[in-house]
């Protein structure tokens, strides 16, 4: 049993040391050395970064309803222009009754949080 443990640990210290490291960066095609991807943008604060900017310009819709038809504010804001064609019914909802349409956003937003937190909290025990 002790010379299997032993080989397999070999084997897998074998391949460990035989395996390029992942903490160095490697060279680019010029020979200079790259930078190591903790310097690039990482994806979850690019994320965030997105859903800020979203609640902002959603914030600015909710105390002007008529940025959803305004070409220059659209043009600013791409991602809501490209929502608000992906989303024509909506469009329209906010268009034309964004009080109506800004309560169905916060019910809805209430909904999956309770959702989330019922999710998330443990099941009482039955008694």
């Amino acid at each position: 049993m002790k010379l299997i443990t032993g080989t397999a640990t070999a084997f897998v210290l074998a391949c460990a040391l035989a395996s390029p490291s992942f903490a160095q960066a490697p060279p680019s095609s010029t020979g200079e050395a790259v930078p190591p991807a903790a310097a690039a943008p990482q994806p979850g604060a690019q994320m965030h970064q997105r859903m800020q900017k979203s609640r902002a310009v959603m914030e600015q819709v909710r105390n002007n309803p008529t940025l959803a038809k305004d070409p220059d504010f659209l043009k600013e804001n791409p991602r809501f222009a490209k929502w608000l064609e992906r989303h024509p019914e909506a469009k329209e909802k906010l268009t034309s009754n964004p009080d109506q349409f800004f309560k169905d956003r916060d019910a809805r937003r209430e909904a999956m949080k309770k959702r989330r937190l019922e999710r998330s909290s443990p099941a009482a025990p039955n008694s």
